[in-house]
């Protein structure tokens, strides 16, 4: 072989070794391409879960709330009744008495005396039974 053709074995050699390099390159970029997209879709997929996981817990919570605001927040009257049995209380330790507390509240006298008789069960309690084994 002449040196000519060692060149031109050389570089057909090298054109080759290089073709070969581009077609590995060319190869692997796909193939990460692909492992690329499938990680996108998982990732994709994920995000639609944790939104759809998010929307059921937001509606949950609404629900939630919803059902404390329904017991926790006391009506428009339940206002006016609390506010009642203050006055009511305020003005029987002035020692007004139960027509007076009624007429100046413009309450029914039984509600006022109700109210004032709740006020002397809660101070005193429940009224103490005697046990079982000690009526006999």
């Amino acid at each position: 072989m002449t040196g000519l053709e060692v060149i031109a074995s050389a570089a057909v050699s090298g054109a080759v070794a290089s073709a070969l390099m581009c077609l590995l390159w060319n190869r692997r970029v796909k193939a990460l391409q692909g492992e690329l997209r499938g990680v996108n879709d998982a990732i994709c997929q994920l995000a639609d879960s944790q939104i759809e996981l998010r929307r059921k817990l937001s509606n949950a919570v609404q629900e939630m709330e919803e059902k404390i605001l329904d017991v926790a927040v006391p009506s428009r009257d339940a206002g006016r009744n609390l506010d009642r049995r203050h006055r009511v209380l305020s003005l029987a330790r002035r020692g007004l008495s139960v027509e007076d507390i009624a007429r100046q509240l413009r309450v029914p006298k039984g509600e006022a005396e109700l109210i004032l008789s709740l006020k002397k069960y809660m101070e005193k309690g429940p009224p103490q039974t005697a046990p079982a084994a000690a009526q006999t």
